[in-house]
């Protein structure tokens, strides 16, 4: 299982960074979360459902946290990459090491979702 930060990073070489939806088709760009689901295979399924993607990084993606940037946007990590990304135009390399000093503080995945992980591999 990819951890989220290390699919932003592999994703992130895949397409330019794109600003205002996961893939922009007149750029070819991903922004953090494209670049994330474009790693795992899942890009062109996530624009379909509006990012709305049922994946092992949905624990990690409802942590709260506040903007490193502003300190002034508090919601959760998955609003918060948008934010960088769109607002503040972070590079998705940057957005994913915020993303990893996150990663290990974030609750665990539930037990059915490690089940389920497992038998993929």
């Amino acid at each position: 299982m990819l951890r989220l930060s290390e699919a932003m990073r592999l994703g992130a070489l895949l397409k330019p960074q794109g600003f205002g939806k996961l893939y922009d088709l007149r750029s070819k760009g991903t922004c953090a979360f494209g670049a994330a689901f474009d790693a795992i295979g899942r890009l062109h399924e996530a624009v379909l459902q509006c990012g709305n993607l049922d994946t092992e990084w949905q624990p990690l993606i409802d942590t709260i946290v506040v903007c490193p940037h502003c300190d002034r946007v508090r919601g959760p990590l998955e609003s918060m990459v948008v934010h960088l990304n769109d607002g503040h135009q972070w590079t998705r390399e940057r957005i994913a090491n915020w993303v990893e000093t996150i990663e290990g503080r974030a609750p665990p995945a539930s037990p059915e979702a490690q089940v389920a992980a497992s038998s993929c591999a």
